[in-house]
């Protein structure tokens, strides 16, 4: 709403990456870390979560999805989560527990982010609606995709989207792989002897983030965001409510 926001690179975790481009998907069990973290008012909207290929041929390709909202404040609600992808998906079937937050999945895009093909949402679509999604306070949601299309070549993912509902109204942004784009990212899962390295990262980012938080809350107009991905940081989207 014509907030004015910047990045502030705090810390770089050096685990294994690919360059910066969309996510290549050419084989089963690739597994994927997610994180995202959105600084609006009283809301620091983090998540963290992982996508792994369960299955892939010609025609179909099957992702698994594990999702963690962190949100501090359990009533804001992650309602809706997708991506873009390429080739274009002829269809999508949802598989998972509704009473666990995501209820169904289309061949559609959240509200304001254009770029996204495919979301699973937990209200009526992925406008929203209802009381459903992943509740905070680290509530999770494990949830799979099956799409259909001509997957012989593969398919790459780029974008990611995600969209919260909270008391103050509803937040909706976007994860690039392929630039300055998000507060958060997406990375390949380390091998165990980084794990040691993850440690001392989310030490250090949890300190940042009180740090931030207090700048937020007496500044003037600024909203301040901070973001751990490999292999760079990256940046913002807008808020739309």
């Amino acid at each position: 709403m014509g907030c004015v926001r910047l990045a502030i690179v705090l810390l770089v975790l050096a685990l294994p990456s690919s360059n910066a481009s969309a996510l290549l998907i050419n084989t089963t069990y690739q597994t994927f870390g997610l994180s995202w973290s959105y600084f609006e008012g009283e809301y620091d909207l983090t998540g963290t979560g992982t996508m792994t290929v369960v299955g892939i041929d010609d025609n179909s390709l099957t992702l698994q999805f594990s999702l963690t909202n962190q949100t501090d404040e359990v009533d804001a609600r992650l309602t809706a989560f997708g991506f873009g992808i390429n080739p274009d998906v002829t269809g999508v079937q949802f598989f998972g527990n509704p009473s666990d937050g995501m209820v169904g999945a289309s061949l559609d895009k959240i509200p304001s982010l254009k770029t996204i093909e495919v979301c699973a949402f937990g209200g009526q679509n992925c406008a929203g609606g209802a009381n459903g999604g992943i509740l905070g306070d680290d509530k999770n949601d494990t949830f799979s995709l099956k799409l259909t299309g001509d997957f012989t070549k593969g398919a790459t993912i780029d974008p990611f989207g995600f969209k919260y509902q909270t008391d103050d109204g509803s937040y909706e942004f976007s994860c690039s792989t392929t630039s300055q784009y998000c507060g958060g990212g997406i990375s390949s899962i380390p091998e165990p002897g980084s794990l040691a390295l993850v440690g001392v990262a989310l030490a250090a980012l949890s300190l940042a983030k009180r740090r931030k938080l207090r700048l937020a809350r007496t500044g003037s107009g600024h909203r301040w965001i901070t973001q751990l991905t490999p292999p760079r940081w990256r940046g913002l989207s807008s808020r739309w409510s």
